[in-house]
């Protein structure tokens, strides 16, 4: 069974590696903001990882940045 301290673990080592600038890690850490898994839900800064993620080429990152702007998250309206 995976507890919340089991995602706040997770974000912990999720921020030291996307520092080093994973992109499945940054996504990773984007979808844990996005449903606030570990850490405090935050749709902006979901945004700026799925954004960042995407623009190394990521296709499931591009997947979730397209369905943050289909549903209005960012007021942005091209990348």
């Amino acid at each position: 069974m995976i507890t919340q301290q089991d995602y706040a673990k997770a974000v912990k080592y999720y921020q030291l590696a996307a520092k080093q600038g994973y992109s499945y890690v940054i996504y990773n850490l984007g979808l844990m903001l996005y449903n606030g898994k570990g850490i405090k839900q935050d749709y902006q800064k979901a945004f700026q990882c799925f954004h960042q993620a995407a623009e190394d080429g990521l296709a499931t990152a591009l997947y979730n940045l397209g369905l943050m702007y289909f549903e209005g998250f960012s007021k942005q309206t091209e990348l």
